[in-house]
């Protein structure tokens, strides 16, 4: 009875600790890649340069100043 109960206070315990290991995680980690090389080159610092197709990602507002049709 007694290892019942040491047994149940030991899962209450350690039950939130095994939970809380598992926070922070992402299921999909490569979104947090720069979607362009030129903006990740200048440490994703895309939102000065947003003059491309890459504009709807980092300011949206950039795409004015897109010159031609880009893919």
């Amino acid at each position: 009875m007694a290892f019942g109960f040491l047994g149940l206070m030991a899962l209450a315990f350690l039950a939130p600790t095994v939970v809380r290991a598992q926070a922070g995680g992402s299921a999909v980690p490569f979104l947090l890649i720069a979607p362009n090389a030129r903006a990740d080159g200048m440490g994703e610092a895309g939102a000065g340069i947003a003059d491309d197709a890459s504009a709807v990602h980092w300011n949206p507002a950039g795409l004015a100043f897109q010159r031609g049709r880009e893919a």
